[in-house]
């Protein structure tokens, strides 16, 4: 794509971050005009100068027949919101959020791929392919409070589920702290969760879309960055994300990275403003598989035995517990031992692995790296190999694409 002529109508503080983003991409995009009024965006348009405008939403002047003049004339009209899960479309070509600059660029990006210059993947049009849609199954990973290195067992795991037939999607839906950006070695910002959820709830979220906000892991394995603001948390429903996974899974099989804590379903400590816990219990409920994690010491395995007790209160249904940061080698084999009682007394019926800490784990982390591409004869590449497995035999067999 040469460079694209870019009007900018955008109030202080935010019109001098903008314009330094958009020449971060120079060759994508030049700012050849910053506009003062409706007047002055208007006639900059019509001398045919630029096709694309970044405007605010609620400028003085930007009505109804202003993006009516804009989309006569082939403009791409991108506006700037406070909320855009609660912005009406107007007529405009895109919505994005004041914020990070980044996500700006991502938005306008996306846009004008499909608007002005007509490009599409072949993913936008399934009736012409042959291969039928797959039943994509969903594994949410979840924890207690403090219990550390859920969000890398479960970048792991869906690295090492992935294959040619069996595509993985991992979602980062960790509404407290979303670290799988991070995890994979990218700089946080750009498209994701939030992004997703507001096409959505515009009605413009498709699988073409939604695929073009992932970041590829591997060939086979895919993932959707989480919120890149701690307050954005408040524009996520359960009911979005749901569709999103539905949306999704006819492509991949799923893998949830969810926060600790789940909501309370007695009506009475209910409010009518949905909390973090209680889009996890959601999402928990309609996951076709639940992972549970605990660290591997006295407080760990104290708040797995409270959270069990929620989890038969919520009717959630927990699959597999796993013991993280274990030490069961050596002088530390009676720690095994103790880990054993105590889960044959509160976990007596759910099976359970050990995933032992190990140097090469920590180093694949700070590489930002899957532990099975530095040492696939790990003992943590093991142990999830064997849930992997075990999944598929047991509660994933009637589901594995053929």
């Amino acid at each position: 794509m040469s460079s694209e002529n870019v009007v900018v109508w955008v109030r202080q503080p935010y019109e001098p971050e903008v314009i330094k983003e958009l020449n971060k991409h120079s060759g994508k995009y030049t700012v050849i005009k910053r506009c003062a009024d409706a007047a002055d965006a208007r006639a900059t348009i019509q001398s045919g100068t630029s096709r694309i405008l970044i405007a605010d939403a609620d400028a003085h002047g930007l009505d109804a027949q202003f993006l009516d003049d804009m989309n006569a004339a082939e403009v791409f009209t991108l506006l700037l919101v406070e909320n855009a899960l609660t912005t009406r479309n107007r007529g405009e070509s895109a919505v994005c959020e004041y914020g990070n600059p980044a996500d700006i660029i991502e938005t306008l990006t996306l846009g004008i791929k499909e608007k002005l210059f007509g490009i599409l993947t072949p993913i936008e049009h399934p009736e012409t392919q042959n291969e039928a849609p797959l039943d994509g199954k969903v594994i949410a990973f979840w924890g207690t409070h403090g219990a550390p290195g859920r969000s890398t067992i479960a970048l792991n795991f869906g690295y090492q589920w992935s294959s040619e037939k069996q595509p993985v999607t991992i979602i980062d839906a960790d509404l407290q702290a979303p670290s799988l950006l991070q995890l994979a070695g990218e700089a946080p910002g750009g498209a994701g969760l939030a992004a997703a959820l507001g096409l959505r709830n515009r009605g413009e979220l498709t699988v073409q879309n939604l695929s073009e906000m992932m970041l590829p892991i591997s060939d086979n394995c895919q993932l959707l960055p989480g919120l890149t603001r701690a307050d954005r948390w408040r524009q996520v429903t359960s009911e979005g994300i749901l569709e999103l996974i539905e949306i999704q899974k006819k492509q991949a099989n799923l893998v949830l990275d969810l926060g600790a804590g789940i909501g309370d379903t007695d009506p009475a400590q209910l409010s009518f403003v949905p909390s973090k816990e209680d889009i996890n219990l959601r999402l928990l409920q309609e996951a076709d598989v639940v992972i549970l994690i605990a660290k591997a010491d006295a407080v760990g395995l104290t708040r797995l035995g409270y959270i069990l007790d929620d989890c038969a209160e919520n009717d959630i249904q927990i699959d597999m517990i796993l013991i993280n940061r274990a030490k069961i080698s050596g002088k530390d084999r009676k720690l095994k031992q103790s880990i054993h009682r105590v889960l044959n007394t509160i976990a007596a019926n759910i099976p359970f692995l050990m995933l032992e800490e190990t140097s090469e784990l920590e180093e694949a982390v700070l590489k930002a790296q899957p532990l099975v591409q530095l040492a696939p004869h790990n003992k943590f590449v093991q142990a999830l190999d064997s849930l992997k497995d075990y999944l598929e035999n047991t509660l994933l067999s009637k589901t594995v694409a053929q």
